[in-house]
């Protein structure tokens, strides 16, 4: 590695770090991305017994080895923690001229609230010139995913509404026909399937924005994208309506097919027993079918556009068509299979049933379907919310319900004991506004 403070020259130490201590990795899961390597500063020393010593260790970044190094010299010898506090007093102050201040009678919930806040600028990459983005990737690697801006979009209008369209204006460049996310930093797409809840959560983050920021005149800004692999520029609203239909095509029963395991990632692995359960006619995304239609109405409202009322049509022939898969018994959803289990990882095709297997898949992302208001009756939230304590884990939820425990798969996320983190901040959501306060304060 390299010296620090006043203790005399920088000295390699290339025996104790790869490439004379300068890591030059991106992760196994990332794609090569060129400049991205990152400087590991620190002189090991000895420190006599009975005695202490304070250094400091860096971790820089530059586009090259030597251009970490280079930044790593600019910062030696300067108060660190004067320029990380300033660093990030700016961006807080900038944070709260947008975000609504509250003042709660729970002082708790209150500082609960302030410190989530953190989140936004704890994921803004920032390079100062020409790179500017948010991390929406959950894992070691830096992906955008568009079903990941649905969670955000409130209160990300509020914080960084310039930031938002920016993002938005991004996922419209990816063919979503066989794409589901892209680097920002490479500006490369991530390919391999469609996935159904990309338009869906695209349209309802552009809803929540329009309706927070009044920004009505952005549905007339035009952009060029390539959602649905072929290249045009034209407006926002036009946009919209193209990820509304994109791929949306309802057979006799006016439920549009999910497709197979590698629809929903994570059950699609050879270890998964549950693989060829949830796939082809299933509860969700046909319940974002119906809100996105409703909310795409309620746009061409606003703004006098005639086809408002076909938007409404379709929306609730989504909702009524949505009833088929209800299981009064169960007081849950179920599913129509309509394709084989995947025997492999990056098994394509994966054929249809010779008969569509009918059963109750135990997710947890069906409560989704309590977000999307006049869809479920009362009735149907008062069962699905019995279903709850199937969930409930020491430090939030099951992904799956803990009747099919024997089933949960080797890997985690959706399909195992594990859940992508996320979820507990929306089911709290949830509850809330479904009448649930108390439940949602004792998982909080």
């Amino acid at each position: 590695s390299y010296g620090l403070e006043n203790q005399g020259p920088p000295t390699p130490i290339a025996s104790d770090f790869c490439d004379n201590g300068v890591i030059n990795s991106v992760g196994e899961d990332s794609p090569a991305i060129p400049g991205s390597e990152a400087g590991l500063t620190v002189r090991l020393t000895t420190v006599p017994v009975g005695q202490s010593q304070t250094f400091t260790i860096l971790f820089v970044f530059g586009s090259s080895p030597d251009a970490s190094v280079y930044n790593w010299e600019n910062l030696r010898g300067q108060n660190i923690e004067q320029l990380a506090d300033n660093f990030w007093n700016n961006r807080l102050f900038q944070l709260t001229q947008g975000v609504p201040h509250v003042k709660l009678n729970d002082s708790v919930l209150e500082k609960i609230y302030y410190n989530s806040l953190l989140n936004i600028p704890m994921n803004l990459f920032d390079n100062g010139t020409n790179k500017k983005f948010y991390g929406l990737g959950d894992t070691t690697y830096v992906l955008e995913f568009p079903w990941q801006t649905i969670s955000s979009a409130k209160i990300w209008t509020w914080a960084d509404p310039l930031g938002f369209k920016d993002t938005f204006k991004n996922f419209l460049k990816i063919d979503m026909t066989n794409c589901k996310a892209y680097n920002p930093l490479t500006n490369q797409p991530s390919c391999f399937s469609f996935y159904a809840f990309d338009p869906s959560s695209l349209i309802l983050s552009i809803y929540d924005y329009l309706t927070i920021s009044q920004d009505w005149g952005f549905l007339s800004e035009n952009i060029s994208g390539n959602i649905s692999g072929t290249p045009k520029n034209q407006t926002v609203i036009e946009w919209l309506r193209e990820l509304a239909y994109l791929r949306e095509s309802v057979g006799s029963t006016n439920l549009v097919d999910f497709g197979n395991d590698h629809a929903l990632f994570e059950f699609r692995e050879p270890t998964c027993n549950l693989r060829g359960l949830y796939t082809g006619q299933v509860p969700t995304p046909n319940a974002e079918r119906y809100t996105t239609h409703k909310r795409l109405g309620e746009i061409y409202r606003k703004i006098g556009d005639p086809r408002a009322n076909g938007e409404e049509t379709v929306a609730q022939d989504a909702k009524a068509a949505l009833t088929q898969l209800w299981n009064a018994t169960e007081g849950w959803f179920d599913s129509i299979s309509l394709y084989e289990p995947a025997q492999s990882t990056y098994q394509q095709p994966i054929p249809l049933r010779n008969t569509p297997l009918r059963n109750t898949f135990k997710g947890i992302w069906i409560y989704h379907l309590l977000d999307y208001p006049g869809l479920l009756t009362s009735q149907q939230t008062t069962q699905l919310l019995t279903h709850l304590d199937e969930y409930r884990a020491p430090f939030g939820f099951y992904s799956l319900s803990k009747t099919v425990q024997s089933n949960w798969c080797s890997r985690q996320d959706w399909h195992g004991p594990g859940l992508y983190i996320g979820e507990a901040g929306r089911m709290i959501k949830t509850l809330s506004q479904n009448g649930r306060s108390d439940l949602a304060l004792d998982i909080l």
